[in-house]
């Protein structure tokens, strides 16, 4: 499932989906459909494009992630590593040029 990068209803997200624990999910379409996830619903997995003003003012107002794991996602260069923050896990991985 691929969101439509280009409309105003989905710019940066590039492919969103809630998790059910057991091996399925399912497809979120826009960031209203995002707005209405509850930690109930789900695991929420995105993949955003994080040049992408909408999918910025996101991470930074709505993800509800500290402010290291802000700083990480948003950052232009990263180095592979591993961050713990809130009982969480974050990983840097780099793509092979």
């Amino acid at each position: 499932m691929r969101v439509a990068s280009g409309k105003s209803d989905s710019e940066g997200l590039i492919y969103a989906f809630v998790m059910d624990g057991k091996g399925g999910g399912q497809p979120l379409l826009n960031w209203a459909d995002v707005a209405r996830w509850s930690p109930e619903s789900g695991m929420l997995w995105l993949h955003l494009d994080y040049t992408a003003p909408t999918a910025r003012d996101w991470v930074k107002a709505r993800s509800g992630v500290g402010e290291v794991v802000t700083e990480g996602l948003l950052a232009e260069d990263t180095r592979p590593r591993s961050v713990t923050s809130n009982g969480g896990l974050l990983v840097f991985l780099r793509g092979v040029n």
